[in-house]
């Protein structure tokens, strides 16, 4: 070992010193070796890039064990969770708002589309914010936030104080579709494990609203008022997760541990990775997704399907009353259970998701080319989920008569449910597997569109049942999804023809693009392991 006096070389202007951050699971300094500073240019002269262009995941922090990466993914499902609850939490408490606050029946429709505009607002500030302050504060503060509105919710005592105050709920409660992607990629280096947390992210998130009519239904009875405090209590909670939540964000726990050793130079290599400004941040956010929407075909086709069947499920929170009260007079807290089935056919989903990827992992081991496909690998569910959102929107329609048991209708929300998670499932990863440098871009321009949709389709929904009937407002809904079923299908047969005119480096659309991008991630995942050695090796001479 050497004597104390020993000083840690100055690195060079524009080597990288900070210390492992792939997947090297040591829990404490290895032994010291004698490894040179290196500087990413001295990986291979087959593989110039540099730090944030090779690396399209962002570096992981420090390793995590299994139980704090349990109660990670399960803080992402809840907070999650509870956002989307608060989307439709009003919705079968219009009739005693509108009796109690004296006010026409349609504006109520704006007290979930409202929520919905926030919620699309919402990911364009929290997104890069957590990039500079990290995750645990932004989803602790927003989970804050979003309990006082809603407690303000209750004690308004005017309509449009009433909107106002759902708008802010969203906005805040929009927090977690920003951040809990990057939250659970922390968390899970590992691809396989990543995909198994996502998917329960997923669920979470499409289940969320179904329980909203189920609250409302039975809370309305005694106020309209105790709707918003129960949405209260629920997240009150819940409350422990966010605020035992750890930091997973690498910059900003190096960052923190570099000033707390006073180790100037060091912290300011690791600032180096984000000099940019936030309002640099917030102009590329706000306009490179919408390029993105103009001139990536992928990104364009996704956000419609996606927008197309989220907007749906929401417009159901407005058709439902209209079927289920109108045709079958159902009163609001069976009407309520009646979202259950939507729920079980998700639930179901999963369980398919889960074994297609079993299925994927065994015929990628025995090279099957279309398992091999990282890009297209999901999109088969896609492929199932369509016809399935399909069917259960004719079936609901064409079912929903007087002389048809209610129960045959509500059990169409079974295949859609189904239809709906498996789409969501495949097209939010096919996504981030086509654009994975740029895929929080594509993801924001997808969230964005869907959630706009969410907000103003459902405003149509009580003239066009009016206008239309029942199996006929169903079937243009059902005819739409099923002319957009095709997208899937049109991106694997014409991929080539997307691929040359993509102005994005859409990654993995070929062996040749698969074995180049490996080997340049094998050379970093070594070379970072060499630097690793070598910051824990300085640390140990420095503290000796």
């Amino acid at each position: 070992m050497q004597s104390s006096g020993y000083r840690q070389p100055t690195p060079a202007k524009g080597v990288f010193t900070a210390p492992y951050r792939g997947k090297c699971r040591h829990r404490s300094p290895p032994s010291a070796v004698s490894t040179p500073v290196l500087s990413f240019t001295t990986v291979s002269a087959k593989c110039p890039v540099t730090l944030s262009q090779a690396s399209n995941v962002p570096p992981s922090g420090p390793p995590f064990s299994k139980r704090k990466k349990l109660f990670i993914t399960t803080t992402a499902m809840w907070v999650t969770w509870n956002s989307n609850l608060g989307s439709s939490l009003p919705s079968n408490a219009a009739t005693a708002i509108q009796l109690d606050l004296a006010i026409a029946r349609a504006p109520l429709v704006w007290l979930n589309s409202l929520y919905m505009l926030g919620y699309a607002i919402g990911p364009l500030l929290f997104g890069p914010l957590s990039e500079h302050i990290g995750r645990r504060p932004v989803i602790l503060y927003a989970y804050a936030g979003y309990m006082l509105c809603t407690m303000a919710c209750a004690l308004s005592d005017r309509f449009a104080l009433l909107l106002a105050f759902r708008f802010l709920t969203g906005f805040v409660a929009s927090a977690p579709n920003a951040t809990v992607g990057g939250l659970l990629a922390d968390a899970h280096p590992e691809q396989g494990e990543r995909g198994r947390a996502m998917a329960y992210f997923t669920c979470a998130a499409v289940a969320g609203p179904l329980f909203g009519p189920l609250v409302s239904g039975f809370a309305q009875a005694h106020s309209w008022q105790l709707v918003f405090w129960v949405g209260f209590a629920i997240a009150g909670v819940g409350l422990p997760l966010p605020l035992l939540l750890p930091e997973t964000f690498a910059p900003v726990l190096e960052k923190r541990r570099a000033r707390a050793a006073g180790d100037a130079v060091e912290e300011e290599a690791v600032s180096g990775s984000s000099e940019k400004s936030l309002a640099a941040e917030l102009r590329i956010v706000f306009t490179r997704p919408a390029v993105m929407m103009v001139k990536e075909p992928i990104v364009l086709w996704t956000a419609l399907y996606l927008a197309l069947v989220y907007s749906i499920l929401y417009l159901f929170f407005q058709a439902y009353p209209v079927i289920f009260q109108g045709v079958y007079d159902l009163s609001p807290g069976m009407i309520g259970l009646g979202y259950l089935p939507i729920l079980a056919g998700i639930l179901l989903a999963l369980a398919g998701v889960f074994i297609y990827d079993a299925q994927l992992a065994k015929y990628r081991t025995r090279g099957s080319r279309w398992a091999s496909n990282e890009t297209h690998r999901r999109l088969p569910l896609a492929y199932i989920g369509g016809p399935l959102v399909t069917l259960g929107l004719f079936w609901l329609g064409w079912s929903s008569t007087r002389t048809v048991h209610p129960a045959v209708p509500l059990l169409s929300g079974l295949p859609f449910g189904a239809g709906y998670m498996l789409i969501f499932v495949a097209m939010v990863n096919h996504l981030s597997d086509a654009y994975r440098a740029s895929s929080a871009s594509a993801h924001s321009a997808a969230s964005t569109t869907r959630s706009l949709a969410a907000a103003f389709l459902p405003v149509a929904a009580a003239p066009m049942y009016a206008a239309l009937s029942v199996p006929w407002a169903c079937s243009l809904l059902g005819f739409a999804a099923l002319a957009l079923s095709a997208v899937p299908f049109v991106f694997v047969r014409f991929d080539a023809a997307i691929r040359r005119r993509s102005p994005q480096k859409i990654l993995n659309r070929s062996d040749e693009s698969e074995h180049a991008y490996k080997t340049c991630s094998a050379q970093h995942e070594e070379l970072l392991d060499r630097q690793y050695r070598f910051y824990w090796q300085g640390r140990a001479l420095r503290l000796h």
